[in-house]
């Protein structure tokens, strides 16, 4: 091929300009105009959803079923559309969707309608809402849907096929029918850092309280390779720590349920969370394991796992370290984990306490300097021994701090998966 530049006749050119002139005399033009200034393309956005079962009407809404249904997702095979997802927290009606495009922005509206039916998850759990003094639960497949002695409903399988409950005490009879069961959708995050992450001193009985079949853990410092519940089988608390505050949190602000991968570990500095490092080592041990799961047949037939974020509570080991050598750290760790082989969407980090100034001050310029990076919170500013976030080693949370960081993190974390990210306080300038 012959990359050489051709050469134009000088005499050509000067015919080409006069033609340009003479046709703009005439007003007739060769250039295409830019589009009218306002003119909206998020409009014409091709928009739709993963499931073809529902569509979005001309009203930019989504009618769905009653109870807890999977929630269609919104696509788009324009790279340039932003889609935060619509969630439904429990007992809400309607949710919505939003699509950014540039500076324009839209909304497409979830209902749910029980003319459609009544639907739930894998693993729900409902209360019988009935009235019937003394009454005895049946129903018509116990392997898609039973009922406890005490009326707790519990969804123990997938089936497209309906499933009547029956409560009587022979004199008097409810029923309902469920319409469908379906998959569990499950936000995966992955917790991790040193002490404070890790699963040490946590105390369940003073832990946030979860709901059985909504929080989920795969900690493998236990000894245990398994997904577990974070409640016993009475409902009581199994799982304490931060873990259980930011799945109930999460929970409680988007209504999905959650599987937190924990791959803390007691001490490590930020050098060991790069590649080839323990720490790192450590997480994609943890990572691997959980992803065979995700890929048995029975967790394929249960759960549908959406990779979430990863949530980072680390830096008391590093007190002597430079801001910018802690930053240099994190960035390696960060960048892989924002890769395919992981996949998450953001860095969350929980801000150390204060006293530890280098690395809170390494933690507040991620933050404030990377789009993907927010201070999950801040909440740790005023721990104390004295005030009870603290033990008395000034070092570890307590449960009650274990809590508060927890809680907060989720509504961090609910709002940027919102499309509130914005609103964050990233730092100060530095």
């Amino acid at each position: 091929m012959n990359l050489s530049k051709k050469k134009i006749n000088p005499i050509v050119i000067v015919a080409v300009l006069v033609l340009i002139a003479a046709l703009a005399a005439a007003g007739i033009f060769l250039i295409k105009k830019n589009p009218v200034s306002g003119a909206s393309q998020i409009a014409n956005l091709k928009l739709y959803l993963d499931d073809e079962t529902y569509k979005i009407d001309s009203d930019d809404r989504v009618v769905i079923p009653a109870g807890r249904p999977r929630v269609p997702q919104i696509m788009c095979d324009d790279p340039n559309a932003e889609i935060f997802q619509a969630y439904f927290p429990d007992e809400a009606a309607s949710a919505e969707a939003t699509i950014r495009y540039g500076s324009e922005e839209r909304k497409i509206t979830f209902i749910k309608d029980d003319s459609l039916g009544l639907e739930f998850q894998y693993d729900d759990r409902i209360q019988w809402a009935g009235d019937i003094p003394n009454a005895t639960y049946t129903s018509s497949d116990p392997d898609v849907a039973k009922v406890t002695l005490s009326g707790q409903i519990i969804i123990t399988g997938v089936s497209d096929k309906p499933v009547t409950l029956t409560a009587t005490n022979g004199f008097e009879t409810e029923e309902f029918t469920i319409t469908r069961t379906v998959k569990a959708p499950m936000s995966v995050y992955l917790l991790t850092g040193q002490s404070n992450a890790a699963y040490y001193f946590a105390e369940p009985s003073k832990s946030s309280k979860t709901k059985k079949g909504t929080a989920y853990v795969f900690d493998i410092s236990e000894g245990n390779y398994a997904i577990q519940s974070m409640n016993n089988e009475d409902d009581s608390q199994a799982r304490g720590n931060v873990d259980a505050a930011i799945a109930k949190s999460l929970y409680d602000e988007m209504g999905e349920k959650v599987l937190i991968v924990n791959t803390g570990l007691s001490g490590e500095k930020i050098e060991t969370f790069e590649p080839g490092g323990a720490s790192y080592n450590y997480t994609e041990e943890s990572w691997s394991d959980v992803q065979y799961i995700f890929n048995t047949d029975w967790f394929k037939e249960r759960f549908e796992p959406r990779i979430r974020s990863y949530i980072w509570v680390q830096g008391e080991s590093d007190d002597w370290e430079s801001p910018e050598g802690y930053m240099e750290s994190f960035m390696k760790f960060h960048d892989i984990m924002r890769s395919e082989k992981y996949g998450f969407d953001y860095s969350f980090i929980a801000s150390i306490v204060p006293r530890f100034f280098r690395p809170n001050d390494a933690q507040e310029r991620l933050a404030q300097g990377y789009d993907d990076i927010f201070m999950g919170t801040r909440v740790t500013t005023n721990f104390s021994v004295e005030s009870g976030e603290m033990r008395s080693d000034n070092l570890h949370y307590t449960q009650k701090g274990d809590n508060m960081v927890g809680e907060e993190l989720g509504r961090s974390i609910a709002l940027v998966y919102r499309g509130h990210g914005d609103e964050f306080l990233e730092g100060e300038e530095i």
